[in-house]
């Protein structure tokens, strides 16, 4: 009867792997506000997909100040123990105007 409790209340890992990447996006990318819009379990471990808006690096180049953010999205890749194995950040080409 305890190992049923125990199962019931176990986090799935599907949350587990959101947890890992969420936190690495924010921990080891500095990354703010990200927001997953996937998950999956594949074959050789985990794989994620985020959204996040960041300063937009040309207005920023230009010495401007603005609200102006570059939507990016990121592509991790998880091990089965949910460490953080690759990532890769697809730019989007539009820019947004966000308010703080």
């Amino acid at each position: 009867m305890n190992e049923e409790r125990s199962n019931a209340s176990a986090i799935p890992m599907i949350e587990k792997a959101r947890q890992a990447a969420l936190r690495f996006l924010e921990e080891s990318l500095n990354l703010e506000g990200a927001k997953l819009f996937a998950v999956r379990k594949t074959e050789e471990g985990w794989e994620a997909s985020a959204e996040v808006f960041e300063d937009s690096t040309f207005i920023k180049s230009l010495g401007i100040a603005s609200r102006t953010k570059d939507r990016n999205i990121y592509h991790l890749k998880l091990s089965p123990e949910l460490v953080v194995v690759g990532y890769e950040r697809e730019e989007s080409s539009r820019e947004v105007s966000r308010k703080s």
